[in-house]
């Protein structure tokens, strides 16, 4: 339960009506699960790196992580994958990176990947030669270009440097910790991505800030993290528009194991809106029930939404998604109010963007 609402009891499937937008100037967002998101706008498909396979906690560690081919392909279904332009990777664990060998990146007219030099050196041989990849840090901080040899089109990208909070902790004693092996870096090209779920190094940790374009004028922002993190754990972020941003899309786990994180970032970014992800059990199936995973209590994931709540305070206007007046929470949507969501996996959202309705169609 989350603010005495119930959490969605089973992934939803996608249904491809969903991604037809009410009006052209609408975003559509939707929640694979864990750290997988798809952003549809102006015909044009954003993912952030969906993860499907959902292995166990050995397959995730010391055994055999292989991709689950029909899982993805279940998940993949109904959603606008084949129009795919832009894949952005936050980091290189198994949950975010292990299932992208088995995309079907063949169906997507070579995509731009955006992604950390380290996670990029994992993917293996073919994953490497059916996208152009932007290997980061950038060298230029700021946003990318938006054409060139890896185009990101409608899709203005502006990696941000981030981090990865600690999988468990002990605040009164300042001990924290992580558990299993991939902590480091790959330095190296593999030819083949790695057997283990312990060989997906985390890499270095990036934030993305993705602006939604109508012709060269921002019209919707959103900021996307794939781990919870203090912003005190990194370097200042180049200086960002006084814009607001309109949605960010927050990491869960792990927040109570940092410091400032919901609170500080959706405070001082002026966001308007949170979808608060990754807060299911990954190591389950998905065929099965859901239910959160295990370091979020009811508490924790209570505590977070009030800091949302918090530092966003009394909206004065409508910020949240349009297409949700009706939804039965547990059933066909997740627990929300009106400045957050905690989605559903296969949940599909619409928002408004500030695009005129008449310069808006694809």
């Amino acid at each position: 339960m989350v603010r005495d609402q119930p959490l969605g009891e089973h992934v939803l499937p996608a249904q491809a009506a969903d991604f037809v937008p009410d009006e052209q100037r609408d975003a559509v967002l939707h929640y694979y699960g864990v750290g997988g998101w798809g952003i549809l706008w102006k015909g044009e498909y954003l993912m952030t790196a969906p993860y499907f396979s959902n292995h166990g906690l050995l397959a995730s560690s010391t055994c055999e992580a292989r991709p689950d081919e029909d899982a993805i392909a279940h998940g993949f279904a109904e959603t606008p994958y084949r129009a795919t332009k832009v894949i952005l990777v936050g980091h290189g664990h198994v949950d975010h990176a292990a299932d992208i060998p088995a995309y079907p990146l063949a169906q997507m007219d070579r995509p731009t990947m955006i992604a950390d030099q380290s996670t990029l050196n994992l993917l293996g041989n073919a994953v490497r030669g059916q996208v152009c990849a932007i290997p980061l840090p950038a060298a230029v901080p700021g946003p990318l270009p938006t054409d060139g040899d890896c185009s990101t089109g409608a899709f203005r990208i502006t990696p941000l440097p981030w981090a990865h909070a600690p999988h468990a902790g002990l605040e009164s004693v300042g001990l924290y910790a992580t558990f299993g092996a991939p902590q480091g870096a790959q330095s190296t090209p593999l030819c083949e991505p790695p057997k283990t779920g312990n060989g997906w190094l985390v890499g270095r940790t990036w934030a993305f800030l993705i602006e939604l374009l109508d012709g060269e004028r921002t019209v919707f922002r959103i900021l996307y993290v794939d781990s919870a993190a203090s912003p005190a754990f990194v370097a200042p972020w180049p200086p960002l528009e006084d814009d607001p941003i309109d949605v960010h899309i927050a990491c869960m786990p792990d927040f109570d194991l940092v410091t400032g994180y919901p609170f500080d970032l959706v405070r001082d970014r002026n966001v308007k809106y949170v979808l608060a992800g990754h807060w299911e059990d990954f190591f389950r199936p998905r065929d099965r029930s859901v239910r959160p995973v295990a370091v979020l209590s009811e508490h924790e994931m209570n505590e977070f939404v009030l800091q949302v709540e918090q530092a966003i305070g009394q909206p004065t206007e409508e910020h949240g998604p349009v297409n949700k007046t009706d939804c039965t929470v547990g059933k066909t949507c997740g627990p929300h109010g009106s400045t957050w969501t905690v989605p559903t996996p296969g949940e599909t959202f619409r928002f408004r963007t500030s695009a005129s309705p008449d310069t808006a169609s694809p």
